[in-house]
């Protein structure tokens, strides 16, 4: 069962050599995603239930402050950072998993190659359901105006997670 859903929104396509360069390269992050979560555990609510101790909590918190793209300065261009939708409590068990396999070396490491590759390949994203969204190269995460504007975003209700959601699961 694929966990995620993978985007490449600002991929243009020039010719079927370039479809083809774009499908090896999703393959390859399929690839390695899938590889990384097969090392989580697939949720259970009986195995998973919310921390009861503050630290741990506390531990992931500052993890997730680290790589939180709301926090993204020009020097983060070279890692991923991560987006946590509102309506998840960021100390879900099932948000900590996503975020530990989404950030795995190996997913970092394909990412970079995937855009050192392809250079007109300006952003690559790993949606889950728990409402995790990881996205290469790391950037500031805007919500304008911020005053007076919620941020929405969930990766489960964007037009690539549902056609992918739809689309046959043999295929990516």
């Amino acid at each position: 069962m694929a966990l995620t859903k993978i985007l490449f929104p600002s991929f243009t396509f020039k010719s079927v050599l370039g479809n083809l360069h774009f499908m090896e390269i999703s393959r390859r992050l399929t690839r390695t995603a899938e590889g990384s979560a097969r090392f989580y555990t697939t949720y259970d609510d009986s195995q998973f239930s919310m921390p009861q101790d503050e630290s741990v909590c506390a531990k992931f918190e500052q993890l997730l402050n680290d790589s939180d793209v709301r926090e993204a300065s020009n020097s983060a261009a070279r890692t991923s950072g991560v987006h946590v939708n509102i309506e998840s409590y960021r100390c879900d068990p099932k948000v900590i998993r996503d975020f530990s396999w989404t950030g795995t070396e190996s997913v970092e490491k394909t990412m970079a190659e995937n855009k050192r590759e392809d250079e007109t390949m300006r952003h690559q994203f790993i949606g889950t359901y728990s409402g995790v969204t990881r996205m290469y190269p790391r950037r500031y995460w805007r919500v304008e105006p911020a005053p007076i504007t919620i941020d929405l975003f969930d990766p489960k209700f964007r037009p690539w997670f549902v056609n992918a959601e739809s689309a046959p699961k043999d295929i990516i």
